[in-house]
């Protein structure tokens, strides 16, 4: 393995960058010429797969999301999420950092792997950091026949810098004392406390016949960098001892009176009460989801809610059951934390 990653990264420093003028789509910050195969285009990727017999290759190039300012960290991060959680790595893995044009750092890593109904193959991993954001590209093969096919892809990407970030615009509101929050100022919490059984999105009467046994909470937190994380924990007395966790990370953008939430990375774990995790981390479906939003103040609670409603008028996984407020049946409230009050 160290001797496949030593000749990789040689390959791309005799080529890095490509050619403006031959490179043919641009993804997010990445120009590249598209490598043949079959395509998929997702909102966080677009790969390629490209299969003969039980022999294939995938490539996919991933959207950016905030960096961590550093690349080494960079790396892990989009390991964990991109390899770890998705595959049994099954032996040790190598790394290398290089230099790339533009003022960009790569980081490439690859290990030996395997996922149900693949089989072994290789994970090989590069993730380009700098200018506040990281970008992974993801390679997965199986027959070195491949190996020239993406040293090529590899060696040719052109990465762009992000676009300066646009402020936040308000998003309409009701009247109430000194007016919203605003959105990335804190972070937005709900709960449900009525429930003796282990799981999540319940429907309104199936939390209506559970005793107060239990809770669900949620948590946004919106970055001003357009970055976002949310956090859903459920816990119920039949099972006490366990403290299930979602936890999501990705990108928001919001535009007039819409959010749209983009998922990178869902995982579920399952925690001890000190907050331990207790075995291994599980995928999760990312959910891109487009709401509508609003800042409303209730007087009667005396405090501003964050609504958020479903653009489809559905309810969605990472929210569960609509808060069944009467003047917004089909959305979710949100507010200021309990330790914040």
């Amino acid at each position: 393995m160290t001797i496949l990653i030593r000749f990789w990264v040689i390959v791309l420093l005799t080529g890095l960058g490509g050619s403006a003028h031959t490179l043919a789509e641009t993804f997010d910050l990445v120009t590249f010429n598209p490598p043949g195969g079959q395509r998929e285009a997702l909102p966080d990727h677009v790969g390629f797969t490209e299969q003969a017999g039980n022999a294939f290759c995938q490539i996919a190039v991933f959207h950016s999301v905030p960096g961590a300012g550093d690349a080494a960290r960079d790396f892990e991060a989009e390991w964990d999420g991109l390899v770890a959680q998705r595959y049994r790595v099954t032996g040790t893995r190598s790394a290398k950092a290089v230099d790339w044009p533009g003022g960009w750092k790569m980081t490439v890593g690859a290990a030996p792997v395997s996922a149900a109904g693949a089989g072994d193959f290789i994970a090989m991993l590069a993730v380009f950091s700098g200018h506040g954001v990281r970008v992974p590209v993801l390679v997965n093969y199986n027959d070195e026949r491949y190996q020239e096919k993406f040293n090529s892809f590899i060696a040719g990407l052109q990465l762009h810098p992000p676009a300066p970030a646009a402020a936040v615009p308000p998003a309409p509101q009701t009247a109430g004392p000194g007016g919203p929050p605003p959105l990335t100022s804190q972070p937005w919490y709900r709960a449900i406390a009525s429930y003796s059984h282990w799981g999540f999105n319940f429907t309104g009467p199936e939390l209506a016949k559970m005793g107060n046994q239990g809770y669900s909470k949620w948590t946004y937190n919106f970055r001003p960098d357009g970055s976002y994380s949310f956090v859903s924990e459920f816990w119920s007395m039949s099972r006490h001892q366990e403290y299930w966790f979602v936890e999501e990370a990705g990108t928001y953008q919001a535009t007039g009176d819409t959010i749209r939430v983009s998922p990178r990375q869902v995982r579920r774990v399952l925690r001890n009460k000190e907050g331990q995790p207790q075995g291994e981390a599980v995928p999760v479906d990312r959910e891109e989801t487009r709401y509508r939003y609003k800042f409303h103040y209730l007087s009667g609670m005396e405090k501003w809610y964050l609504i958020l409603t479903p653009a489809d008028g559905k309810e969605t996984r990472r929210d569960g059951s609509f808060s069944g407020h009467q003047l917004f049946p089909a959305s979710y409230l949100y507010s200021k934390p309990p330790q914040f009050n």
